[in-house]
């Protein structure tokens, strides 16, 4: 993952250095899903038994016409340096830094229950204001939480379920 760190955030440089981090965004999602809904391609794209130079060409003749060449060559350099499966974490990658330059955080909230409108709004207002940005909520439902809500966002965990509150307690009655 470091190594897809590092092209990541050249290409996001790139991408700012031209004012293009948006599109360039859009097409690295359009290859994304071109390799999800085809899961062979990055096999392909992978594969020591068919020689660079055609893996290359593929990618030329599937992308060359339809995203920003820069993109084009993304692709075709995590391909020549055999790099090709760290795409989607490129991506992620990517999509980190350009929301972080748009000061917007991506919360994933764990509920032990499909949470309403209503709450979400609340959720979403409190914690733009606690971090003085845009919030993406990126919402799962997991049974096995006893009441309450996680929240993980810009690397911290606020844990107000009462099943980590149970185990808080046992932590303190078994010292």
């Amino acid at each position: 993952m470091k190594m897809g760190r590092e092209y990541a955030s050249a290409l996001f440089t790139l991408a700012m250095e031209e004012g293009r981090q948006e599109e360039y965004g859009e097409a690295l999602e359009t290859v994304k899903t071109v390799f999800s809904e085809n899961s062979e391609y990055i096999d392909f794209l992978n594969s020591f038994s068919i020689p660079k130079s055609e893996r290359i060409d593929a990618i030329e003749e599937a992308f060359g016409k339809s995203i920003p060449e820069h993109i084009v060559s993304f692709v075709k350099l995590l391909c020549e340096k055999d790099r090709i499966t760290e795409f989607f974490d490129c991506v992620a990658i990517y999509n980190e830094l350009l929301d972080m330059s748009e000061n917007i955080s991506v919360a994933k909230i764990t509920s032990s229950v499909e949470l309403t409108d209503t709450e979400k709004e609340k959720l979403k207002k409190k914690l733009e204001k606690t971090y003085n940005k845009t919030v993406v909520l990126d919402l799962k439902v997991d049974k096995s939480l006893v009441m309450g809500v996680v929240v993980e966002i810009d690397g911290k965990i606020i844990d107000g379920s009462i099943k980590k509150s149970l185990s808080d307690i046992k932590d303190v009655i078994s010292k």
